[in-house]
């Protein structure tokens, strides 16, 4: 029997807690205490599989920097060149006489805008049109550019031609410039006159197509240029009537191969003519 130490009662000798009054009659001792052991639940080993993330952002590729590819072909655009002043040469020819005494009659002032006209000449007989003299004002829409672009380029043959005369070692510093600046300006002129853009513009776009990795092939450009120039105006002064203007159509076909005529219709590039219908 088990007497309650808080109010007395007696209670079976196997109880724990007071029948009377619920107090605690013996406390177990921690050897009779009963364990419990909690058993892990049993576990498979994960497979081993590749893992992915769950999404992948679209790779932008970094931008490129190097500039397209410029194929130079001086045959190609010297025989295209005369293909076009040969089927309108008497006005070619006619154009160029009107704007060789008219440049002298105003000391040279109105060339730069007379080799505009000439070059909107050679696009509009490039589109397969019929060019009149008067086209050979076009160049004066635009008449500062073109007298500032004439210019700059007489100032920078002028240079190179003076290196020559002080020195004759100097002469290989003007043998190497002088046929690129011949071909800067052999676009710089067909700039401003399609794209419309100033004279600074124009003499960058230029520069940076002339001194490309081509540039050997642009000098090389420059220098039949010069070549067929002089070979006219060794012919009594006549040829250059001849050569002048096939060199105008020779770089107006660079130029559309190069840069692209903008201010073309994209219909009117090289369109057949459509067939008639029966009247």
């Amino acid at each position: 029997m088990t007497t309650c130490p808080q109010c007395g009662a007696v209670s079976a000798a196997e109880a724990r807690f007071c029948r009377r009054c619920g107090a605690r009659l013996w406390e177990p001792s921690r050897e009779e205490a009963p364990t419990h052991v909690l058993e892990s639940p049993p576990t498979s080993p994960l497979d081993s599989r590749p893992t992915e993330p769950a999404y992948l952002p679209p790779a932008i590729p970094p931008p490129s920097s190097s500039q397209p590819e410029i194929r130079v072909d001086v045959g190609r655009w010297l025989s295209e060149g005369w293909a076009i002043f040969a089927r309108q040469w008497p006005t070619f020819t006619l154009a160029t006489l009107v704007a060789a005494f008219l440049s002298v009659v105003t000391l040279t002032i109105t060339t730069g805008p007379f080799l505009l006209g000439l070059y909107f000449m050679a696009f509009q007989a490039m589109r397969g049109e019929k060019i009149q003299l008067g086209d050979l004002f076009k160049g004066f829409e635009q008449f500062g550019l073109a007298f500032l672009a004439w210019i700059i380029e007489i100032f920078i043959h002028s240079s190179l031609g003076g290196l020559t005369e002080r020195a004759p070692v100097m002469g290989l510093v003007s043998l190497a410039f002088s046929p690129l600046a011949f071909a800067l300006f052999a676009f710089v002129y067909p700039l401003i006159l399609d794209r419309q853009i100033d004279i600074a513009s124009a003499l960058n776009e230029a520069w940076k197509v002339v001194i490309s990795r081509q540039w050997v092939m642009f000098w090389v450009l420059g220098a039949v240029f010069m070549l067929i120039l002089m070979a006219g105006v060794l012919g009594c002064g006549v040829g250059v009537f001849i050569t002048a203007p096939w060199i105008v159509c020779a770089a107006a076909v660079a130029y559309r191969d190069i840069f692209g005529v903008r201010s073309w219709l994209p219909e009117s590039f090289w369109s057949p003519p459509e067939p008639s219908g029966p009247s």
